[in-house]
């Protein structure tokens, strides 16, 4: 029950509920008495705790905990996503801020709010008047600068739905941006444990791949993350066993006829892999599944 509110008075409309620290939740609606945003935090027992108002209207809040305690608050303010930054106790320490759509002029719909792994926000809703229909995401920190701009979300990320209706933690590695090149695809290989990237939470997408390397990506594709491969017996000459980088998952390659090595008995493990070389692995890989 509704009781006891200090930041506005009047009927609540178009709500949204978001995680809070200390096993609260945060609540936000718009007011039919002046239809400013209201954000109240609910304890645990369903009593009220703090409230604040972002001090202008808005509707379909979204919210999302970000790093360090704070809370994202997404809305819809006169056709244009907004977005507030509070902390922990519900004081507003950012915004409201807007977020045009790409276009000079558009209204947004289906908004939708999410973190990733870094305690970042992303938004993500629908362009309606655009020529087109599209998805525009924009990405933000915990201190509310936008890291991103508004664009029109291309990527194949399955994260991220036409509508803005269905989205997920997204987890980009820091030096891909979401709407680069393979971002998508980069983000599967990641999900599905094939890579870790290449160190501190980077992925080095312009960095080309050696022999060794591509060893262990063919065969955690193949087989799942959690494979592990026979102990090395001491196939190539130029691969330590035991020891050499991969040598376990570059003799299982061999193993599985996707290589015989690079001649004369070496494998060459730190060559990087050419696109001709990468077209053969792949499609040897792909015919033992």
């Amino acid at each position: 029950n509704r009781s006891g509110v200090a930041a506005g008075t009047g009927s609540g409309f178009s709500p949204g509920i978001g995680e809070l620290s200390g096993n609260r939740v945060a609540l936000a609606y718009s007011t039919t008495t002046g239809g400013q945003l209201e954000v109240h935090a609910i304890n645990s027992d369903g009593s009220e705790g703090a409230s604040a108002s972002l001090g202008i209207d808005g509707t379909y809040p979204d919210m999302t905990a970000l790093g360090g305690g704070k809370l994202l608050v997404g809305f819809i303010h006169d056709g244009v996503t907004s977005f507030g930054i509070l902390d922990s106790d519900l004081t507003l320490l950012s915004g409201p801020a807007e977020l045009p759509n790409p276009a000079s002029e558009g209204r947004a719909q289906a908004l939708s709010v999410t973190h990733d792994a870094r305690g970042n926000g992303i938004l993500v809703w629908k362009a309606v008047d655009l020529p087109v229909p599209r998805t525009v995401y924009a990405y933000v920190n915990a201190a509310g600068a936008i890291l991103s701009s508004p664009a029109v979300f291309e990527s194949q990320s399955r994260y991220l739905s036409y509508n803005g209706s269905a989205i997920s933690t997204y987890r980009p590695f820091g030096d891909v941006p979401l709407d680069s090149f393979g971002a998508g695809s980069i983000e599967k290989l990641l999900d599905d444990g094939v890579t870790a990237g290449c160190g501190q939470d980077t992925f080095c997408p312009g960095q080309p791949v050696t022999r060794a390397e591509m060893a262990v990506f063919l065969l955690k594709a193949e087989h799942g993350s959690s494979y592990s491969p026979p102990a090395c017996t001491g196939v190539f000459a130029d691969v330590a066993c035991p020891g050499g980088f991969a040598v376990d998952w570059i003799e299982q390659l061999a193993a599985e006829g996707i290589t015989a090595g690079c001649g004369n008995g070496d494998y060459c493990p730190e060559q990087d892999v050419k696109r001709s070389q990468m077209a053969v692995f792949l499609s040897k890989t792909m015919n033992l599944r």
